[in-house]
């Protein structure tokens, strides 16, 4: 009998975590579609990095204050969101940085890298070191995004770097 509650307490934690991440995924959905606000023009300048790097992906674009960017999955597709809050105030220049690392998201899938690789740890749910991977492979992950930037335009390293920490500090 001890084997069927380990082996139930080990199917419960998976379903709770599933259960979790459902209902976490639907109520980001509903909150973003509740927030977003048209783009203002700036998607041309996203559909134009898309067409320049070839992505196979048609991703709409969208403002929404206090999120992104990200891009995410949608059941009527891809979604870029940007923060809207900061998204007026850069410059272009600083603008085609943070596309240029959404672009190199879709062309890594990185999206769906990183949902495989939480459905393989999830089988291991109960090791801190296995969630610590995850999150680990995810920093990864954007780094490789950010070395795309910089492998771009090699001169825009520090401006890309002020972006970063302008989009993660205090928009006032």
């Amino acid at each position: 009998p001890w084997m069927v509650t380990i082996a139930g307490a080990w199917i419960a934690g998976i379903l709770v975590i599933v259960s979790r991440s459902v209902w976490h995924y639907v109520w980001f959905l509903r909150e973003v579609a509740k927030r977003t606000r048209p783009s203002a023009g700036w998607d041309q300048e996203w559909k134009a990095l898309q067409q320049r790097y070839r992505s196979k992906h048609q991703v709409t674009f969208k403002l929404c204050e206090g999120v992104g960017p990200l891009i995410c999955f949608h059941p009527g597709g891809y979604q870029l969101i940007v923060p809207s809050e900061v998204w007026g105030i850069l410059e272009p220049r600083q603008r085609m940085m943070i596309l240029r690392s959404e672009v190199a998201q879709l062309q890594r899938y990185d999206l769906w890298k990183s949902l495989a690789m939480r459905l393989l740890a999830l089988v291991h749910w109960f090791n801190p070191l296995v969630w610590k991977i995850v999150r680990r492979f995810d920093e990864d992950a954007e780094c490789a995004c950010d070395d795309a930037v910089r492998i771009a335009d090699s001169t825009s390293a520090i401006d890309y770097a002020r972006t970063l920490l302008l989009l993660g500090g205090p928009h006032g």
